[in-house]
């Protein structure tokens, strides 16, 4: 996902990047990305993701409304940017990953969100 959301290839990821990347995948362009358009865009461009897709879309919903929007990604981003210099180097978003990968094996089966389809369609 970080070459994904590395837009311009430099090697770092900031928040910019990432709000662009929220207005391509905000399909209705409502500025709210609904669990429906979050899971469609990781079919579309990182279907090998889809699996971890619903954790994800949690992890970055960290307000919990049910919807992504700039201000959780105001929440998300410094979770990744550990050392605060406001862009996400691989090495920060690698070892931020990790710590995703963690809690997700954490989780049992009820505390995922999965639907009946567990593939892209």
């Amino acid at each position: 996902l970080f070459n994904l959301e590395d837009l311009n290839h430099d090697g770092l990821v900031t928040k910019t990047e990432l709000l662009t990347l929220f207005d391509r995948w905000d399909s209705n362009h409502d500025g709210k990305m609904s669990r429906h358009e979050y899971t469609e865009s990781i079919c579309r461009y990182f279907p090998q993701a889809y699996g971890l897709s619903h954790f994800l879309y949690d992890s970055i919903d960290l307000n919990h409304d049910h919807h992504i929007d700039a201000p959780d990604y105001d929440l998300f981003f410094p979770t990744a940017d550990l050392n605060g210099d406001g862009q996400i180097t691989l090495t920060e978003y690698y070892e931020s990953s990790m710590k995703a990968a963690a809690q997700f094996q954490s989780l049992g089966a009820h505390d995922l969100h999965f639907h009946e389809h567990s593939h892209c369609h």
